[in-house]
């Protein structure tokens, strides 16, 4: 498989974060859209954008943080559990393909292209005040 055709997909990523309840470091399964890789064969790490319920209205990055409606994007394999999801445009992470999901929940870039559009645009803009 070329790396360049995971660009594009939601998959589930393991993320490290620090349990304030437990003052440790722990590990969560979490949706990332991949945005970019390091090779194009082979395990590398990859760009990802995170995926988040965000719960908080007032964490909420306007211009940043995409939304993503179930109701209007049913075949995204995101969590049931929420309404909406948001694309997090303005946290870019790098993660190791050894800590993909064995397959994608979603191609977003195919199976819906303008909400893809949307957020490589905000990426874009995010870019644009870096530097």
């Amino acid at each position: 498989m070329n790396n360049n055709d995971l660009i594009g997909q939601i998959r589930y990523s393991k993320f490290k974060y620090y349990d304030l309840a437990t003052n440790s470091m722990k590990f969560k399964s979490r949706p990332v859209l991949i945005i970019g890789t390091e090779k194009e064969t082979g395990p590398c790490d990859l760009t990802v954008l995170p995926i988040s319920s965000i719960t908080k209205k007032e964490n909420l990055i306007e211009g940043y943080d995409v939304e993503i409606k179930r109701s209007e994007f049913p075949k995204t394999g995101l969590s049931p559990k929420y309404s909406s999801s948001y694309c997090r445009t303005s946290k870019i992470s790098t993660v190791s393909s050894y800590d993909l999901s064995a397959s994608a929940s979603c191609q977003l870039n195919i199976a819906y292209p303008d909400l893809y559009n949307v957020i490589k645009h905000a990426y874009s803009n995010y870019q644009e005040t870096l530097f």
